[in-house]
């Protein structure tokens, strides 16, 4: 095995490593030797080829385990994870809390990757799909949201004020109320506004990289909340540590926003029915309400929208006549706006701004279809499914069509997938690779010294 290093001013040498961090190595010194020379006289780098010392990484694994280097992972000890253990690829991966990156799982993820000691994060419900699968949606949920609870860093945050509640809802999980605000006809008013009373209303959220991923409104007068949206397994711990508890909403107060004759209310999941108190309103039961709190146009009461110059295209700024509009990314766009700059994800068929949309495969999506749902391959250089990678040995995670149109195989030997082109055949239907080849011939020999 040979890998390249760059020789660097000083007599500094450093390894050449692929994009996503693995060492380059080769089978051969020749092989190595070309390809250090293409790369040298392509970029003017001086670049070598070097032998490479092969080390016993799964010993190393082993001694970090053994020793506490690595954190268990709390379901270490589950009969469907000891399970999982005495099968490929897990029994390869030395899972563990990952230490650099809080509330993942860090694993190895290919050979190539245990030579380098480069560990791998992956969240842990997405990484139990992946390779404990069998397991049910609800055991895998229940683990996800033990693990983040233990070890991410979850920080229940409110919003109080009337910008920041809208801003939380138009940044958090779709529902009839995410929009922006001139999608309602409260205009320029976002319809959630109302939930800012002072010292009672508010919205619970939890956030990661800029998007809010749950939400709730509750009471803080009560201590109560009601519906989550979004990610719910780790939002309600966080309430509960609060002291809040799910309820009824009975006697909580809003905002009394007049407008247009009416006054601005959101579509209300804690109730319907208000009671109008002169300043302010009040959730009540039904044998006593004045109003209904149950449209999701965002008004509430005798309202008229005979001055309202209509929608406001966010695109291009001009009024929209009638009704014709479009829903794009929680804007309201006009038609022609629409035809130049939309388009339509494939995948949730929600309306995006084309700038925001990738192909996958012969498939358009949005950008978060794309983030929670698809995968970059760099050896077909094309975002993919998920759900179509196989993770190879020698190379990690490529396309599915990719490993089938390059002679993939699934080594009969190892019981792992390997883009080799080298693979033979021996006996009927069993199919080795070189690596695994070698690795027979040699505990054969250990074998006949013993």
């Amino acid at each position: 095995m040979f890998q390249l290093v760059e020789l660097r001013p000083g007599g500094e040498v450093e390894p050449l490593k692929r994009k996503n961090g693995e060492l380059r190595l080769l089978k051969t010194g020749k092989a190595a030797a070309k390809l250090a020379r293409a790369i040298s006289q392509g970029t003017g780098r001086k670049i070598q080829p070097r032998p490479f010392a092969t080390v016993n990484w799964r010993d190393r694994e082993l001694k970090r385990e053994e020793d506490g280097t690595y954190t268990r992972l709390p379901w270490a000890t589950e009969p469907w994870w000891l399970s999982a253990l005495q099968h490929q690829p897990v029994i390869d991966h030395y899972a563990h809390v990952s230490a650099k990156y809080p509330g993942r799982v860090a694993f190895t993820e290919t050979e190539n990757k245990g030579l380098a000691d480069i560990q791998t994060p992956m969240k842990a419900g997405k990484y139990l799909q992946r390779f404990c699968t069998g397991l049910p949606d609800g055991t895998i949920a229940n683990w996800a949201a033990r693990f983040s609870s233990q070890f991410e860093n979850g920080i229940l945050q409110l919003a109080e004020t009337r910008e920041d509640i809208a801003d939380v809802y138009t940044r958090g999980p779709d529902s009839c109320m995410s929009g922006k605000a001139n999608l309602y006809r409260s205009r320029p008013i976002h319809p959630t506004e109302a939930y800012a009373s002072p010292g009672d209303g508010a919205v619970a959220y939890m956030e990661r990289d800029g998007r809010v991923t749950a939400r709730v409104v509750v009471s803080r007068k009560l201590m109560q909340y009601t519906r989550v949206y979004g990610d719910y397994e780790r939002l309600r711990p966080l309430l509960q540590k609060a002291g809040f508890k799910q309820g009824n909403m009975l006697g909580m107060r809003l905002l009394k926003i007049p407008h247009k004759g009416g006054f601005v209310m959101p579509y209300l999941d804690c109730g319907h029915q208000l009671k109008d108190r002169g300043d302010h309103f009040e959730i009540c039961t039904a044998d006593c309400y004045d109003y209904s709190g149950g449209d999701t146009c965002g008004m509430m009461g005798p309202w008229s929208d005979d001055d309202d110059e209509g929608y406001i295209c966010s695109c291009c700024d001009d009024r929209i006549d009638g009704d014709d509009h479009y829903t794009v990314d929680g804007e309201v766009w006009c038609p022609s706006c629409f035809d130049a700059n939309a388009t339509t994800c494939d995948a949730c068929e929600r309306n995006t701004h084309s700038e925001n949309a990738s192909q996958v495969l012969n498939a358009t999506w949005c950008s978060h279809c794309v983030g929670w749902n698809a995968y970059y391959c760099d050896h077909s250089a094309q975002y993919v499914p998920s759900r179509e990678i196989v993770n190879t040995q020698d190379v990690g995670r490529v396309w599915r069509g990719y490993f089938n149109d390059h002679d993939g195989v699934d080594c009969r030997f190892c019981n792992r997938a390997w883009l080799d082109p080298t693979a033979v055949t021996m006996g009927v239907g069993c199919v080795h690779t070189a690596p695994c080849i070698a690795s027979l011939v040699n505990q054969r020999k250990e074998s006949e010294n013993e």
